[in-house]
């Protein structure tokens, strides 16, 4: 949907859109009561309809979300899956790979980036329009000991965790320009993610029982959670953000627990115990 302003006929994207019905005494209309993701067309208060911006298409499976239904990305060592949230189906991504130990996503240019721990490499597939993967190598040299990968979705930028050089990594989606940013705090790190939003990263160190968080240029590092913290933290392995909702989650594989805490470390809490197996990615 766009819309044109009259004082400078300059034409501007929507992002929400509601019309209701004037006829409808307030807050009678469907859209006050029924939650659209996009846009909203409401014409009673019974009767509503739900629409996304152009290019946009709605949720085969739920008929007031815009866009893809949302998936949980997993990996064996030789392929990435994805599993839709709400039907539970899985779909294979890509296999025939190898050495895989952490996956990320680039929400805007649908690219899926794993790390190659076999290679100490960085990859990526993505699809054409007709469903063929068309495989990558971003990066493939200067990388010592790889352990995670994450996506800045903003600058287009993969970040990585190198335990051997004790840096968090930064290359271009394209392989070029990369560079390390040396971690000041770390002895043994362990895990990283990305906040992309706040440009601010989050790395835990498995030797000191600490989570770090600094900048996305490195600056800044400050210990948020310790192990003299009411949980306690021992061997973090696996740890990612829910961008949307200010969240940081981990798994701890000697205390055998997944934890989540505001993105300043307060509010830590135990959230799952694991009694069958550890993660190792998340």
């Amino acid at each position: 949907a766009v819309v044109s302003t009259q004082s400078t006929g300059m034409t501007i994207g929507v992002y929400d859109l509601v019309v209701v019905n004037a006829t409808e005494p307030d807050g009678q209309s469907g859209c006050e009561v029924n939650s659209c993701e996009g846009l909203c067309f409401g014409f009673s208060a019974l009767n509503y309809k739900c629409a996304c911006e152009d290019g946009v298409e709605i949720s085969q499976s739920n008929s007031s979300r815009c866009g893809q239904d949302p998936v949980i990305l997993r990996s064996t060592r030789d392929s990435i899956i994805a599993r839709d949230i709400h039907t539970g189906v899985d779909t294979t991504v890509i296999d025939g790979i190898s050495g895989v130990v952490s996956v990320a996503y680039h929400i805007r240019k649908d690219i899926t980036v794993w790390a190659d721990s076999l290679g100490d490499k960085i990859m990526s597939v993505t699809f054409d329009d007709a469903g063929n993967a068309e495989k990558k190598e971003i990066l493939v040299h200067g990388i010592e000991s790889l352990k995670s990968v994450d996506v800045d979705y903003i600058t287009d930028k993969v970040y990585w965790l190198d335990t051997g050089t004790k840096s968090i990594g930064v290359v271009h989606l394209t392989g070029s320009y990369p560079m390390l940013l040396p971690l000041h705090n770390a002895t043994s790190p362990s895990a990283m993610a990305l906040f992309v939003r706040e440009r601010v990263l989050f790395f835990a160190d498995s030797s000191l029982q600490t989570i770090f968080r600094a900048g996305m240029d490195g600056s800044a590092e400050e210990a948020i959670i310790t192990s003299t913290d009411t949980m306690g933290l021992s061997n973090v392995l696996a740890m990612t953000v829910d961008q949307q909702h200010n969240m940081l989650f981990w798994a701890d594989t000697n205390a055998d627990y997944v934890a989540s805490a505001n993105i300043d470390g307060s509010n830590a809490m135990i959230i799952q115990e694991l009694t069958t197996s550890y993660a190792a990615a998340m």
